[in-house]
């Protein structure tokens, strides 16, 4: 069974209807569900109400989301899909929905077998070893990779600065050239930085950890190409007991999750070929690890 976490938006039939999960479902005989993330799209807890409250969003968590998609997938075993009820499982994810294919692994090592975490910023969180220019270095090196001179590159942000300062003209150009509005500053999360009145702005550390010394069977892609990866587990490709790391070249926010083209590059071939592998791997070892538990189990009670 292949599971992808769905995170932050509506689960859309176009959407879902492609991608590398449908490219590897036939080689596996799997089943593809793909689950939308509590308080987005139509999975409101509470209904029209879900928004209307602080003790309501109290329910709107990363704990809460591994929760129900850790009880999705034993429903569905139980109920929908009996002919899967041993059937290992491994969860996809892209971005922070790849953050949640790891923790899902992490926090539920006996639901899923194993987790491709696409593009996932998992380290990019206060008092981690993340350097904070890091996003804007990746994105001048992209630039910089497709002909863009860095030094231009430099000066731009500099001409916005001076713009910025240049009293109600320039401000009022800059508004009309990106199209922003007076009130729409803060109309996401991402547009506050750090702020020490957050809460709890540590617990995600404490809660999943960091460098996930005693997890097992995790993929952290990412691409070359994407600012997000200077969060990512590593920077570069290494392996760590059954932890991966692939880095794609030429790759975008987690490019290897899409579907396969003929204008795909050979790293993102390259890339779904070695998680092909250990996905296998991961079925493998896990259908023989249940045979082995049967068998010791019928010899114990048969000489009981």
């Amino acid at each position: 069974m292949l599971r992808e976490v769905q995170y932050c938006f509506t689960l859309e039939m176009k959407e879902i209807l492609k991608g590398f999960m449908w490219d590897l479902a036939p080689q596996l005989s799997a089943a593809v569900i793909f689950a939308e993330h509590r308080f987005y799209g139509k999975t409101q807890p509470f209904g029209n109400e879900s928004y209307t409250t602080v003790k309501h969003l109290g329910f709107l968590s990363s704990e809460q989301a591994l929760a129900d998609f850790a009880q999705l997938i034993q429903f569905l075993k139980e109920n929908k899909l009996q002919k899967a009820k041993n059937s290992p499982v491994v969860a996809f994810g892209g971005s922070y929905g790849g953050m949640l294919a790891a923790w899902l692994r992490l926090k539920y090592p006996h639901i899923v077998v194993g987790s491709i975490a696409a593009s996932a910023p998992v380290f990019w969180f206060p008092n981690t070893s993340v350097p904070e220019n890091i996003y804007d270095h990746i994105v001048t090196r992209s630039f910089v990779s497709f002909g863009c001179v860095a030094s231009h590159i430099n000066k731009a942000w500099l001409a916005l600065e001076n713009l910025t300062e240049t009293g109600n003209f320039g401000r009022k150009y800059l508004n009309s050239l990106f199209h922003l509005e007076q009130k729409s500053e803060l109309e996401k999360p991402s547009d506050v930085g750090y702020s020490a009145g957050l809460t709890r702005p540590n617990w995600v550390l404490t809660n999943y950890g960091q460098w996930y010394p005693s997890a097992s069977n995790i993929i952290f892609s990412n691409g070359y190409l994407d600012p997000w990866s200077g969060g990512g587990w590593s920077l570069v490709p290494k392996t760590t007991g059954t932890l991966v790391s692939i880095i794609i070249e030429d790759g975008a926010h987690h490019y290897d999750l899409r579907g396969s083209d003929p204008k795909d590059t050979e790293a993102v071939k390259d890339a779904r070929r070695l998680e092909t592998i250990y996905i296998k791997k991961w079925i493998k070892n896990a259908y023989n690890g249940s045979r082995k538990f049967i068998k010791k189990n019928h010899e114990y009670w048969k000489h009981a």
